[in-house]
């Protein structure tokens, strides 16, 4: 499947989405629930099987001979995360004076490679 495909599939679904609410509240539906958006609908859209693999492509162009894994990959995106909640850079997050500050860098990604990723 296509890039285009896939998103086009993806936007077909918010589309029946919200064309739903807007007739809900049309016929006097009044103001619908607002459903959130859970972790796993969000894994879903981003790290469905065809982005992944694109990601990983593309991440593995530059880094030959020492490609990326799947896994790899999956933790370079867990810190990406943990940095953004944390809002901080990937020096401070790796720093050995902040490991009781952030806990999850102990079982996170070895900096090196996570820079080599970045």
């Amino acid at each position: 499947m296509t890039s285009k495909i896939f998103l086009l599939c993806k936007a077909r679904n918010e589309v029946n989405t919200v064309l739903e609410r807007l007739r809900d509240r049309k016929t006097g539906g009044g103001v619908s629930e607002q459903r959130g958006v859970s972790v796993a609908d969000i894994l879903d859209v981003w790290l469905d099987d065809s982005i992944l693999l694109a990601f990983k492509s593309f991440v593995n162009s530059s880094l030959q001979p020492d490609i990326v894994s799947t896994q790899e990959l999956l933790s370079f995106i867990e810190v990406e995360l943990w940095l953004s909640c944390y809002s901080i850079t990937p020096t401070a997050f790796y720093a050995s004076e902040n490991r009781d500050i952030y806990p999850p860098m102990w079982t996170a990604i070895p900096m090196p490679r996570y820079m080599q990723i970045l």
